[in-house]
């Protein structure tokens, strides 16, 4: 993008955020000076009333300062972005992705895939539909002055800014090298688009699912044009955050199928063989090789920190490998590059940077992988606390089914439902929506707490391998006849070589067992960390929601758990003595291998 277009763009963004400001400060004003205007605008009481319920208070007052707060400060941020150098290329003002290098075609035979285009092209078609719907709605209450006014013009001023900026930075990725370009849209675009969402949703909650609204037609031709409006502008929006979140942060290249198969026509073109035979003099360009005297396609890069938030949340990223693996058996080419965060290397650089002398190796860990920890800790508490929301939202939909059947008064007449079939409706849609939500957010938990396993893997077989070759570089028990030849007799000497190998077979059957078994246990405690706080949570939160349910009555079926306690105590250390017993029979296990392993070396050599 030349220098040009970014001050265009800067100055157009701060342009309309200074315009927003003004025009913020006039409504105020309007509302604070002209007693007159907020009668009209609120009615006789012009007063607000402090409750969401309040039409005054929420459309007069609470929309329009969250909304232009929010345009102004998305506007300055749009303004800043365009004038950052390189955030075109690493994206890196909206914190997307963990790489500043571009993506590299790899070789060999490959499949680039890159859906930005059409993300994009989907993207500002709805964004210019929402300003369409909402620009008509404002021009056709232009001549009143009521809160359906206040609020039309409020989001239609807002789509309208969601539509040129969508609109500008797709152009500017269709002019840009793609290889280069990272993302799509920044995030203060998103932003703005789950800012309307929500006001959208609050709306239509408060003017047709509260007690006084419920009779209200929502949508169609007996509903007004402000609950048309609001509906369509807020369904539109809902779909373009979910379009958002398709968009994929770079290309991917993926491996295409061996021929035979029916999964995707485009593979079907690919023959290893006649690759072979054309590319027979150049090692670098020969694809999936068999011969053992060419050199083999190197593999591509994992596509997880380049695929979409859709992807990332689903492990829809996965699914080449996994067609594969139905197709025919997997092999080593089918496999990608560790991410560079995920190489030893890497991390064990981050374990020097915290490793002091004195420092325990507890405290070390907990301090290289603070950021990730904080993160599976949130996810895991996040998670705990949705985990009621099924509970809770099958109560509200029982309660409903109960008020909805009406009840008797004694006398033969019945009363009223207290509660609409539309609320029912939509504790329905929020069981739904919270169940998923805690599910793929467990699924996340876990596998932050993968990633951690796994560095610290790492980390602590290079510490355990520093720590073996500085004690062997000490000397060997092949040396153990010179250091003690003049101090002992030949026989001492004979024992001590008899026992040193001996001595150093055992030493290598606990590193093996540590390299095996320890290590791959203390990953494991890193996947499930979270448990540790997220359970008593859990426990604490489903004690406080059974005695809401059923008062003193919970508090008599919970003290039968206290029973239970010495005996989980009694059985843990009994899992913990036969875990030691099994741990030291490994160790000997591993020790006699060793010694039968040296004892054939030293008859064959």
């Amino acid at each position: 993008m030349s220098i040009t277009a970014r001050v265009a763009s800067s100055v157009g963004f701060a342009a309309v955020a200074v315009w927003l400001l003004r025009q913020a400060t006039g409504y105020a004003s309007l509302l604070l000076d002209d007693k007159h205007q907020r009668k009209i605008i609120c009615g006789k009481k012009w007063r607000w009333e402090w409750s969401l319920e309040s039409d005054c208070f929420r459309v007069g007052l609470v929309w329009p300062v969250v909304l232009w707060l929010t345009m102004i400060i998305s506007s300055a941020a749009l303004a800043v972005y365009c004038l950052l150098p390189g955030s075109f290329t690493s994206n890196g003002f909206c914190g997307t992705g963990s790489r500043e290098k571009p993506v590299r075609r790899p070789l060999g035979p490959v499949i680039m895939r890159d859906n930005r285009t059409r993300v994009g092209s989907a993207v500002v078609a709805l964004s210019i539909v929402q300003a369409a719907v909402l620009l008509y709605a404002w021009q056709y209450e232009a001549g009143t002055i009521s809160l359906a006014h206040v609020y039309t013009s409020l989001v239609a001023q807002l789509a309208v800014l969601i539509a040129v900026a969508n609109a500008i930075f797709f152009a500017i990725y269709l002019f840009s090298d793609r290889m280069l370009y990272a993302g799509l849209f920044p995030w203060p675009l998103p932003t703005l688009v789950l800012v309307h969402l929500l006001v959208g949703s609050c709306e239509i909650y408060y003017s047709f699912f509260t007690p006084a609204t419920r009779n209200v037609p929502i949508f169609g031709r007996k509903a007004s044009l402000y609950a048309n409006t609001v509906v369509i502008s807020t369904l539109i929006s809902a779909i373009t955050l979910l379009t958002y979140t398709r968009a994929q942060l770079r290309p991917v290249f993926v491996r295409p199928l061996l021929p035979g198969s029916a999964a995707d026509p485009q593979y079907l073109e690919y023959s290893p063989a006649s690759d072979v035979e054309a590319n027979e003099n150049d090692d670098e360009a020969t694809p999936l090789a068999r011969r053992a005297d060419q050199k083999p396609v190197p593999l591509v890069e994992t596509s997880e920190f380049n695929v979409s938030w859709y992807s990332t949340l689903a492990f829809s990223w996965t699914n080449d490998i996994l067609r594969r693996g139905t197709v025919r058996p997997l092999e080593a080419t089918d496999l990608c590059y560790l991410d560079e965060s995920d190489m030893p290397i890497p991390s064990w650089r981050r374990y020097l940077r915290h490793r002091k002398p004195g420092r325990s190796l507890l405290v070390t860990m907990l301090l290289t992988f603070a950021p990730e920890l904080v993160l599976q800790a949130v996810l895991g508490l996040t998670t705990s606390v949705l985990y009621f929301s099924g509970p809770f939202f099958l109560q509200r939909i029982l309660r409903s089914i109960e008020l909805l059947g009406g009840k008797s008064d004694g006398i033969g007449h019945s009363r009223p439902a207290e509660k609409s079939i539309r609320g029912a409706y939509l504790d329905a849609f929020g069981l739904l929506f919270f169940t998923l939500a805690a599910t793929i957010l467990s699924n996340q938990t876990l596998w932050v707490g993968r990633h951690i396993g796994m560095r610290i893997k790492g980390i602590l077989v290079a510490e355990l391998s520093s720590k073996t070759l500085r004690r062997r570089g000490k000397g060997t028990w092949e040396d153990a006849k010179s250091a003690t030849d003049g101090d002992e007799d030949k026989d001492a000497d004979e024992d001590d070589m008899d026992a040193a190998p001996t001595a150093q077979a055992a030493a290598d059957g606990k590193i093996m067992n540590l390299l095996t078994a320890d290590f791959s246990k203390v990953s494991e405690v890193a996947a499930y960390l979270d448990n540790t706080y997220s359970m008593p949570l859990m426990l604490f939160i489903g004690i406080w929601y059974m005695y809401l349910l059923l008062g003193v009555s919970a508090l008599v079926g919970l003290s039968m758990t206290v029973f239970y306690i010495p005996l989980s105590k009694m059985l843990f250390k009994y899992l913990t003595k036969v875990e030691e017993k099994l741990t030291s029979l490994s160790d000997e296990r591993v020790t006699v291998i060793t010694e039968l392993l040296q004892g054939i070396k030293a008859v064959k050599l």
